[in-house]
């Protein structure tokens, strides 16, 4: 791990350390917005965004692609890659901009890897309830679920999904 990869990092964590979000469990029925990290810009969302929809629910989907430029989105669907991110690895003010207008009621990152410029804005999120698979930033979720083997994005989400349905919040 380089030197410029410890202060990003760092960065992450003194975010997380300094987050005064008010943290709730969600009842899924309340929801209305959420949103979606994903890796790449390839992954079906489509349907996914339909069955949200039919829901009542306003999704955003933001993507990271390291051969992507910044997409500002017709949709809901938004990815940028390395030339949007900073000598650190971390997201320019635009794109930092541009997230912050959203205030979410649940987020979702549906990400196995850690992808620096998703975990920045991860810990950026206006968001009381957070969620995810197991990784290094524990401290970035609320809520986390751990998967062995091969597993697809749809089953993380289903699993999410599962659990978010069936813990009753006090």
């Amino acid at each position: 791990m380089n030197t410029l990869h410890k202060i990003a990092l760092w960065k992450i964590r003194k975010i997380i350390r300094k987050s005064k979000r008010k943290k709730a469990f969600p009842v899924l029925a309340n929801v209305r917005k959420i949103l979606i990290f994903c890796a790449n810009s390839d992954w079906e969302i489509k349907t996914l965004i339909a069955d949200f929809e039919k829901e009542g629910k306003e999704i955003e989907v933001w993507a990271y692609d390291k051969q992507e430029d910044y997409t500002k989105s017709i949709t809901l669907y938004k990815r940028f890659g390395k030339q949007n991110t900073t000598l650190l690895g971390l997201p320019k003010k635009e794109i930092i901009q541009d997230f912050r207008r959203t205030k979410y009621d649940l987020v979702i990152d549906l990400t196995r890897d850690e992808i620096l410029p998703l975990q920045y804005l991860l810990a950026l999120a206006d968001s009381p309830f957070k969620t995810g698979l197991k990784k290094q930033f524990a401290d970035n979720y609320d809520f986390m679920i751990e998967l062995d083997g091969v597993f697809s994005e749809q089953k993380l989400l289903s699993q999410i999904l599962f659990y978010l349905t069936q813990i009753e919040p006090k």
